[in-house]
């Protein structure tokens, strides 16, 4: 699944109930936003953390065993 997350408010808290040991993605469409989540992310011990700055393309991209949204 996926969560839609404002940063402002990322950086005060995360999203509850997040596994730390599956793989985050983070993405915007420039990627300094996802860099700066990724990085929020990773110092509360996510791991891997993932950081793409071409929107959903880059994370299918990413990981491409993930399966296509359904239509």
């Amino acid at each position: 699944g996926s969560i839609h997350h404002y940063l402002p408010h990322l950086a005060e808290e995360l999203p509850s109930g997040l596994d730390r040991q599956r793989p985050v993605y983070v993405a915007c469409e420039s990627g300094q936003g996802a860099a700066t989540a990724g990085a929020l992310f990773a110092d509360a011990g996510f791991r891997p953390v993932v950081v793409t700055g071409g929107g959903i393309p880059e994370i299918v991209q990413a990981a491409p065993t993930a399966a296509p949204p359904a239509r």
